[in-house]
């Protein structure tokens, strides 16, 4: 009884594992072809970019700043929304001398 439920086990696994095998591989085989297809529009883009003369530096002058600028205006508008949302809970609780 105990050798014929180890044969069972072992059929069980292996045909499961050969099935989970299978579909990684499949599904390997999708992620790699899209890799190629990212890698392949970067390739692209970076022989673009490195054509044009000062275009990065240009790039660089023309981006950073206004990200660094939106970054810290949503940072102080959220910390703003969550002060006022302190104060808010903190009167509809009865603390009032925090409000």
């Amino acid at each position: 009884m105990l050798a014929a439920t180890l044969v069972a086990a072992i059929f069980s696994f292996s045909n499961t594992g050969i099935h989970f095998f299978e579909g990684a591989g499949i599904l390997a085989g999708a992620a790699l072809e899209r890799v190629q297809l990212f890698s392949g529009w970067f390739v692209s883009f970076g022989a673009t970019i490195s054509s044009a003369p000062n275009v990065p530096e240009t790039l660089v002058a023309l981006l950073i700043p206004p990200a660094v600028m939106v970054f810290f205006a949503a940072a102080g508008a959220g910390a703003l929304a969550w002060l006022k949302m302190f104060r808010l809970l903190a009167r509809l609780q009865g603390f009032t001398h925090w409000a």
